[in-house]
């Protein structure tokens, strides 16, 4: 009776361990639950659009006594209204925000923060990054909204300069860290778009925070050239800046909008509807619109026809 009543002990033991792992299986047909959230249905289910500005990218007027802050908002108290804040992204990102049916929200980050590339999901996109094969390995990219050539300018009296070679040893000075000093002038990104060879070597590098105070010391010979987009340096000739642009251009690449890469939510829907509402701003005429306003040149033509395809971002090529 004993080894009877053990065995039954056995049998139920078994039985019991079969269907605690059945428990834990899958069933036919049916994957297991790995799913991660949807990045778009959280923002949609959160009616706000969280956006990182740059302040050296664009002059943010923060202390503007006419800002207003946009009432009943559904940002947080450390987030800026679309009423507070002004600008190329700005303008960009409330057109989104509308399309989207959501509040346009932004957050102004350290440059530390934003040149460290690990920004932790704390924002949606960043705009207007400029699309590099190296990028590509971190963030998603959207259809471009821009894409502004890059030009050397020196002093209008300067007859010594006549090409990018004669800037070799000189001092030139640049408002763009990234994409120019760590980028372009030391050869260590890959744009994707038009780029023509670095010719210039030994030079000595200065960032400036000031794009006025940069165009002074370039006038006053503090500085032998300045990089920058080319409509800025065409909008300081207009205003009577005595320099000239020193041709052909550097290069031109095409910014579009990052959306940081991490498995805690899935971002293609997101990426896909952005793309969506880009393309359609650029039929319509309302980026080349927000690009007059704030540069006074159209910087978005060019990167209408991109294709965005081309990156192969979600294996499109295997569709």
């Amino acid at each position: 009776m004993k080894k009877l009543v053990n065995g039954w002990i056995i049998v139920v033991l078994l039985v019991s361990c079969a269907s605690m792992v059945a428990a834990y299986q899958p069933a036919e047909n049916q994957s297991a639950d790995i799913s991660v959230p949807d990045a778009l249905e959280k923002i949609l289910s959160r009616g706000t659009l969280v956006v990182a500005l740059n302040p050296d990218d664009e002059p943010l007027d923060l202390n503007n006594t006419s800002s207003v802050r946009k009432p009943d908002t559904k940002c947080t108290d450390l987030q800026y209204t679309e009423g507070e804040v002004s600008g190329f992204n700005v303008d960009l990102t409330n057109g989104i925000a509308r399309e989207l049916g959501v509040d346009s929200c932004f957050v102004i980050p350290d440059r530390e923060e934003l040149e460290s590339e690990k920004w932790g999901e704390k924002w949606d996109y960043y705009p207007n990054y400029f699309i590099t094969s190296e990028r590509l390995d971190t963030y998603y990219f959207t259809h471009p909204v821009m894409s502004a050539p890059y030009v050397y300018f020196i002093s209008s009296d300067n007859e010594n300069i006549t090409s990018h070679e004669d800037l070799s040893g000189k001092i030139i000075a640049t408002t763009y860290a990234y994409s120019v000093l760590s980028g372009y002038l030391n050869d260590n990104l890959s744009f994707i778009g038009n780029t023509q060879e670095n010719q210039v070597k030994n030079a000595t590098l200065i960032q400036y925070d000031d794009e006025l105070l940069a165009f002074d010391d370039l006038v006053a010979g503090k500085v032998d050239a300045m990089l920058v987009i080319e409509g800025q340096g065409n909008e300081a000739i207009e205003n009577g800046t005595p320099i000239k642009p020193l041709m052909p251009h550097t290069f031109s690449g095409y910014g579009g909008l990052a959306i940081e890469k991490d498995a805690s939510t899935d971002k293609e829907g997101f990426v896909k509807r952005l793309n969506e509402i880009i393309q359609s701003m650029h039929e319509n005429g309302e980026l080349s619109s927000i690009s007059m306003k704030h540069t006074e040149t159209d910087i978005t033509k060019d990167a209408a026809s991109f294709d965005i395809a081309s990156l192969n971002q979600f294996n499109e090529s295997s569709a």
